[in-house]
């Protein structure tokens, strides 16, 4: 032991330069408070390169990282090089094959990482990213390792075709299970009984400033308004939701946040 916190490795389905924050975010923010965190960027692929960089005009992928507080000097970001693009590819053996190869790619990323930072004790933690899960080709071991699931992965639009399976393997390779729900604690149990509850929190402090000032947006609305911030996507029970606000016709429901739908919704 060297006397100090070991240092932590994150690795995140999420990425340091998204527009919006998220619990992987957030929490590997808050550690950083208390020892070093080294967030792995979730790699980008050949497709998404192309793709933004015809939509910029060749502005680099990583050009902005506006969720890093400048005085958060214990939380450094690195971003991996490049991955092949085998999300669309039918289970079989060149998808393994091609998944190896990624994984081979960002765990020698991550070896240069603990290289270059010093890196003698760690804790490696993988929030909700089954597609680069291979902690075994860490050549230097981590104290422990940890895998977070933050969502049921069998109902995302883009996790659900490989995701599944490849989270079933998780099991047996890590030492640590955490989920943000009572439900996905329970899916893992059956595999291992290393599997535990760690839900969601927030910063009430954030959501309890006062102001005079009404924006203008809003000066026009004359009922009592319900406020829902944060992400309106596959996880809403939209008909519930739907059905509340016709039934509702007293209050005013403003939704801040980014809308992942699909068009007939």
């Amino acid at each position: 032991m060297t006397g100090r916190k070991p240092d932590i490795i994150w690795l995140s389905l999420d990425r340091a330069d998204n527009k919006y924050s998220s619990t992987s975010i957030s929490m590997a923010k808050e550690l950083s408070k208390s020892t070093r965190v080294f967030f792995i960027n979730n790699p980008v692929t050949h497709f998404e390169v192309i793709g933004k960089r015809i939509r910029q005009k060749g502005q680099s992928y990583t050009s902005n990282f506006s969720l890093v507080d400048s005085d958060l000097s214990n939380f450094f970001v690195e971003t991996p090089p490049t991955t092949l693009s085998i999300n669309w590819l039918q289970k079989g053996t060149i998808h393994s094959s091609l998944l190896k190869f990624n994984n081979l790619l960002l765990f020698n990323f991550i070896q240069k990482v603990i290289k270059k930072h010093n890196i003698e004790e760690y804790i490696f933690v993988n929030v909700f990213n089954p597609f680069f899960s291979e902690v075994q080709r860490l050549g230097k071991a981590p104290l422990v390792s940890v895998y977070y699931s933050v969502d049921e992965i069998a109902h995302s639009p883009y996790l659900k075709k490989h995701g599944p399976w490849l989270e079933a393997s998780i099991a047996s390779n890590y030492d640590l299970i955490f989920t943000t729900s009572t439900a996905l604690e329970q899916k893992f149990q059956r595999q291992t009984a290393k599997s535990f509850c760690l839900p969601n929190a927030a910063d009430t402090a954030l959501f309890s400033i006062k102001s005079d000032h009404t924006p203008k947006e809003l000066e026009k609305i004359d009922k009592p308004i319900v406020i829902y911030t944060g992400h309106t996507d596959w996880r809403m029970d939209l008909d519930l939701m739907i059905e509340v606000i016709q039934k509702s016709s007293e209050l005013q429901f403003l939704f801040v946040g980014p809308v992942s739908l699909p068009e007939e919704r």
